[in-house]
């Protein structure tokens, strides 16, 4: 059976089961909006440069606020549960669109999977396109487990308060938000069992008390892109994410997740040694190994909320320099404060983010961004301040949310553009102001 029969046949199970299902479950949400960007990048005089150069002036742009860098999504949730409750099926259909050209389809099924219990539920088996969040770290920045893809996971729970998990993955495909590639990675690359994802999952929660979660992914050529050899498209790096999160105090939410990636390369790497692929690296704080801690820290009292969601990131590259400026660690600090009103809440929030950008913003003149999108650079020279006043209407299943967003941004390569793409006429700083309105409708 090919592999395109193989999904095909996965999606019928899960057809076929609902026909029995006595409990099915539908919920969902859209969200969509529109930003008016503006950006400190002036006009060119007289005709464009023969580079091509474009004119940035205030400009009207979809933006989604819930749906990241993303103009819009729409997301369709499906489940249902057989007579027994001990099987199932869930679906998620998701649409949404980044830019002409982008790679991701305009419409997925990030998730269609079954799954059936045994042993009064000691032992769970999930098939298909699998995203389960029971290890996820539950952190406002970080909250992952790698246990997204194509495959099997086999979960077993011995006691109430233990879930152990294993997967295997035969195409990997994006957590989070985007949606999948699965069927770019079917037709452009082999599934092989060596080369698949192999992940190994521990949680272990006391009831409004304490969760612990802990997740390890092998190295592996699973990414679902359309690379063609080993180590240079598909593969993902080896990772381990461990959360502890705090029950016992309501209206408290605190968690710390600690993040260890390119384990395979645990190290300071070093110009032309080879990764764990064979293939020769480029020495930098993004290929050596590199150690992580997120904290989310937040309280509700009344009306009143506040919290605090930080960030550390550490490289094992030791330090060198690039110009005047020198690697460090990224360090990231997100404050914030709301208020309700009844259906009316005003929050702000301020960003502080030291060897650090805006995600994609190496490629980006135009200034647009989302809630989440930072990357550390590990350069000292690096920074991006971010303010945002917002205030959220709710009515019903409905909100509104109308904010604006200003972001001043550092960079020790010049590469913001001022009239034109010219190398001396770049810049080092950049402000950029957003006045967005971001609509969501749940059902």
């Amino acid at each position: 059976m090919n592999r395109k029969a193989s999904v095909l046949a996965v999606l019928l199970v899960t057809a076929g089961l609902g026909l029995s299902a006595q409990e099915i479950k539908f919920d969902g949400y859209l969200n969509s909006g529109f930003g008016v960007v503006i950006t400190d990048r002036q006009a060119p005089k007289g005709p464009l440069p023969a580079d091509g150069s474009r004119t940035v002036s205030p400009y009207i742009t979809a933006f989604g606020v819930d749906s990241e860098q993303w103009g819009y999504r729409f997301r369709l949730n499906g489940s249902f549960t057989g007579e027994s409750k001990n099987y199932g099926a869930k679906f998620r259909l998701q649409g949404q669109s980044k830019s002409t050209g982008d790679s991701y389809p305009p419409f997925t099924l990030p998730i269609a999977m079954g799954w059936a219990s045994a042993f009064n539920g000691i032992l769970t088996m999930n098939a298909g396109i699998i995203d389960d969040g029971t290890w996820a770290s539950g952190g406002g920045i970080l909250n992952d487990d790698m246990g997204e893809g194509l495959g099997g996971l086999l979960k077993v729970s011995p006691v109430k308060a233990l879930d152990l998990g294993f997967g295997v993955y035969g195409i990997s495909t994006d957590s989070g938000g985007n949606n999948s590639r699965l069927t770019k990675g079917l037709d452009k690359n082999r599934v092989e069992v060596y080369y698949a994802k192999y992940t190994l999952n521990l949680g272990f929660t006391l009831p409004e008390t304490f969760k612990f979660t802990a997740t390890w992914r092998n190295m592996n050529n699973a990414g679902g892109s359309s690379g063609a050899s080993l180590g240079t498209g598909r593969d993902e790096t080896s990772k381990m994410i461990i959360g502890a999160r705090m029950l016992a105090v309501k209206n408290l939410t605190a968690v710390l997740e600690a993040e260890l990636d390119n384990l395979q390369d645990f190290r300071e790497t070093k110009t032309g040694e080879k990764n764990g692929w064979g293939v020769p690296l480029t020495a930098g704080a993004n290929s050596s190994g590199k150690f992580n801690l997120y904290e989310t820290i937040g309280f509700k009292t009344g009306d009143l909320g506040a919290g605090l969601n930080a960030a550390q990131y550490f490289s094992l590259q030791k330090k060198v320099t690039d110009g005047d400026n020198k690697t460090g660690p990224g360090l990231r600090f997100n404050p914030w404060v709301s208020y309700s009103l009844g259906g009316v809440v005003p929050r702000l929030d301020f960003v502080y983010f030291a060897a650090g950008k805006i995600n994609g913003s190496d490629n980006d003149d135009e200034g647009k961004f989302h809630r989440k999108g930072y990357d550390p650079t590990y350069f000292t020279g690096d920074s991006v301040v971010t303010i945002r006043p917002s205030v959220t209407f709710n009515v019903g299943n409905a909100a509104l949310e109308i904010g604006d967003a200003v972001n001043i941004e550092n960079n020790h390569t010049k590469k913001y553009y001022g009239s034109s793409t010219r190398a001396d006429d770049r810049r080092d700083r950049r402000i950029t102001n957003i006045l967005y309105v971001d609509c969501k409708w749940s059902f």
